[in-house]
């Protein structure tokens, strides 16, 4: 097990550092003093990213699902990364929408590729460059322990992920910890009936929806604890003790 300190600071790769949660665990772990390199596609993104973050951040602009570009963005973390200190990839890759019976076979191709595919490839080029002391954090689902109907690719993704973390903490023991949280219920979409909010806190045992800066917090409870490692952690109110 890593002797680390820690109160050390740690290097951070987000990758999906503009969506909601990539941005909250961005602007959070940003400010409790750790150095924060971002990857996404949007540099415009990226850039309104820095604007909200006092300290200053890597900025990585790329496609990671264009193989060409995947290069570029590794050697550009290659660069960001310091040998002396302890590495963390945050995973926060993903897509939350819909592939119905029926459906786009593509679209449900594409679901599966930006939400387990493209993590676990990444998590598995960097395995064998992380020195010890480092850590995966993938971004899994509360909702899929107890899955209504609809949503199957995104549902088998996220239920893949969580699969993942385990096996990896196995193989990668004792040098890297691979850790993954479980978000519940947090954004309401903008076209959400004007009741939806309160109709899902009405689901949820706390009685609210989650905010993404929740997720941040158990983000930093994870790459803190020395001693955890296989971890799917749920961050949702209660809402996974929920069955349909």
């Amino acid at each position: 097990m890593s002797s680390w300190n820690s109160e050390t600071p740690l290097q951070i790769v987000v990758m999906g550092a503009t969506g909601p949660l990539g941005s909250a665990c961005t602007l959070y772990l940003a400010a409790a003093g750790h150095a924060v390199a971002c990857v996404a596609r949007s540099e415009k993104r990226l850039e309104a990213l820095q604007a909200q973050c006092t300290p200053r951040l890597g900025l990585i602009a790329g496609d990671l699902t264009d193989p060409a570009e995947r290069v570029g963005i590794h050697a550009s973390i290659g660069t960001f990364l310091r040998p002396d200190l302890p590495a963390v990839f945050l995973f926060a890759l993903g897509d939350h929408r819909d592939s119905p019976l029926g459906g786009d076979e593509a679209a449900a191709r594409a679901l599966l590729e930006i939400n387990l595919t493209l993590p676990m490839l990444e998590a598995l080029h960097w395995a064998p460059r992380l020195a010890s002391g480092g850590q995966f954090v993938f971004f899994a689902d509360a909702t899929v322990t107890a899955p209504g109907p609809g949503f199957h690719a995104y549902s088998a993704a996220k239920a893949g992920l969580a699969a993942l973390t385990k096996t990896l903490a196995q193989s990668l023991a004792p040098a890297i910890r691979v850790n993954a949280v479980a978000p519940g219920i947090l954004n309401l979409k903008p076209t959400a009936r004007p009741d939806a909010r309160e109709r899902w806190s009405a689901r949820i045992p706390l009685n609210e929806i989650g905010e993404p800066h929740f997720i941040a917090m158990a983000v930093e409870f994870l790459i803190r604890h020395p001693y955890l490692t296989g971890v799917v952690l749920p961050v949702d109110g209660g809402y996974s003790l929920h069955h349909h």
